[in-house]
């Protein structure tokens, strides 16, 4: 085991950096193919060693891998060995916009490298798993408890850097190789670790690349104001980029690429199943153009409600997330920051590829926008519960692009299922089969839950007669501000039931689960509770006429008149 500590920072080391330290393919390559063709020229050199990503779902068999410069022609590199998988480059635009669907080529060596060793034990581990056929990715190749000696394996080198207030704390890293790092079953002990509670304004951790790690890339605990950018990070077990603390604030963490995560059982439960690209625990930090591949989830914002849920976020853009088992992006248990003058902004975020694209837990004073999300499997944009202030705005949502051999996007939103939300100049594509809905409401909901108002405005449908479902009477109700929904404007789409005046229409395309009726904008609806009905009851004597609102979604024009011996027939 080796550890460098470095105390009071005035540590510089600078190597060479790559100009382009990551690109995708320009076009397909295939199995036994030596040569690729970049997007962009490139200064990598003969005897570099480069990551070929993959561009599958998550849960796929492992598809990145090694190889080798032979030479560089321009933006065509020639590999030493060929290629053990394809790696596809499709095609797909979006109003004059071209979707990332390509693979990414990272460069992996750099000029100086600290290294860790690799135990025999751990090797005999890794063959055991090729024996069985499990690959890396998942929590599928774990140690059996009587394994897990400390001591004897897993344990590489780490860096830990401290700053304190007080002292002078510099620390420049570029250009920097970390292989065969982290410790397994200690927590704490990432390839790199910066702790403390400096702001380190002019620090820096630029063009590094933290690859074979056994616990963890690199984690920041309580330092603020350090700049994190254009550094890859590549077969790491557990979380790759770390906020620990939920104290960091204004740091920079930027044009990073983080590939390959594998779960492992020596860290948190999270990172046995569903290790997350770039892990947050912080949200006053910037988080701006990174991209993650081949991981649990993307971007996990694991915010604690005592302090980090209110605090507001001070950046999230340009961000990708693709190929992950689980989602792109999650926000978790909830998240309520206090801004009182605007709300938060998720801004510019694309994910595919992944079980699901975004899911906010519970929120408030949020607006995701500029979303783009596609090819994803069970849901595109998934607000489990509002509190009010939410919104989705300037999106687009794509059922499949196109490839017969993949399946239709279950949802691309999924509505809350209690409160408000409002969706804003939002398209969705491509939700053309019967397994499949552009709006889904009541995410979560059981029989009798839900009842609440989505509003809309501006919404295109192209190619999705699947427009909005009800998974059950009285789930929702779809206020149509401008009638880009239902061509009448101020209308509202609800579920059909008995009770709806007669100048409501049934449509018939616009819910699978529970038939869709659009009523006028001259109806007011309330949401109700049985509760009060069942103590109505008990006051009125029987043999009494009644005149009463129907549950729940009844309108304020449309009143009932009966018996009460036939009340309990209405509801």
């Amino acid at each position: 085991m080796r550890v460098l500590k470095i105390h009071e920072v005035h540590s510089v080391k600078e190597g060479w950096i790559p100009k382009v330290a990551f690109t995708r393919l320009k076009s397909s390559a295939h199995v036994n193919d030596t040569r690729l063709v970049l997007q962009e020229r490139v200064d990598w050199q003969p005897g570099d060693e480069i990551m070929v990503g993959r561009t599958g779902f998550g849960d796929a068999q492992q598809q990145e891998e090694m190889a080798v410069i032979e030479f560089v022609n321009d933006t065509e590199l020639y590999l030493r060995s060929p290629l053990r998988y394809s790696h596809n480059v499709g095609e797909a635009w979006v109003n004059g916009q071209s979707l990332p669907l390509s693979a990414v080529v990272a460069l992996i060596s750099r000029r100086v490298v600290v290294q860790g060793n690799v135990t025999m034990e751990r090797m005999s581990h890794l063959r055991q798993c090729v024996k069985a056929g499990v690959t890396r990715g998942g929590s599928r190749c774990l140690y059996k408890r009587s394994e897990r000696q400390l001591g004897s394996r897993d344990l590489g080198a780490i860096v830990v850097v401290e700053a304190f207030q007080g002292e002078v704390s510099r620390l420049r890293l570029e250009g920097v190789q970390f292989r065969h790092v982290g410790q397994e079953f200690r927590q704490h002990r990432s390839a790199l670790t910066v702790a403390g509670n400096a702001w380190m304004a002019d620090s820096y951790i630029r063009g590094c690349c933290i690859l074979d790690s056994f616990g963890q890339g690199l984690r920041l605990t309580g330092i603020s104001n350090l700049s994190v950018e254009s550094n890859v990070f590549y077969n790491i077990s557990g979380h790759g980029l770390l906020l620990g603390e939920g104290l960091e604030e204004g740091n920079r963490v930027s044009n990073n690429i983080v590939i390959g995560l594998s779960g492992t059982d020596g860290l948190s439960n999270i990172e046995t199943l569903s290790p997350a690209g770039i892990y947050i625990r912080a949200p006053a930090n910037n988080i701006k153009g990174n991209t993650v591949c081949a991981a649990g989830y993307g971007y996990f914002f694991h915010l604690s409600p005592e302090g980090p849920s209110k605090i507001p976020l001070l950046s999230f853009s340009e961000n990708v997330a693709h190929s992950c088992t689980r989602y792109g992006l999650l926000v978790y248990p909830e998240y309520l920051p206090d801004s009182p003058n605007r709300p938060v902004q998720f801004n510019n975020f694309t994910a595919w590829s992944s079980q699901g694209g975004a899911q906010i837990f519970s929120s408030s004073n949020l607006e995701l926008q500029h979303f783009w999300i596609y090819a994803c499997k069970d849901f595109g944009i998934d607000i489990v519960e509002s509190l009010g202030n939410t919104s989705v705005a300037d999106s687009v949502l794509i059922g499949h692009i196109g490839q017969k051999d993949r399946t239709c996007m279950s949802a691309g939103l999924k509505t809350p299922k209690r409160y408000q939300l409002f969706i804003s100049n939002t398209a969705f594509r491509n939700f053309d089969a019967n397994t499949c809905t552009g709006i889904r409401t009541c995410s979560g909901c059981y029989q009798g839950q839900g009842g609440f108002i989505v509003s809309a405005e501006r919404l295109t449908f192209i190619n999705s007669p699947f427009q909005v479902s009800f998974p059950f009477p009285h789930s929702a109700i779809l206020e149509d501000l401008d009638g880009s929904v239902t061509g009448q404007k101020g209308s509202h789409l609800l579920p059909s039931t008995d009770i709806l005046a007669v100048s409501c229409t049934a449509i018939a395309n616009f819910s699978q689960a529970s038939g869709g009726s659009v009523c006028g904008s001259d109806l007011v609806f309330h949401r109700g509770y049985k509760l009060a009905f069942v103590e109505l009851r008990i006051q009125l004597k029987v043999g009494t006429d009644v005149q009463s609102e129907i549950n729940g979604q009844a309108p304020d024009s449309q009143r009932f008149s009966g018996r009460i011996a036939n009340f309990a027939k209405i509801f």
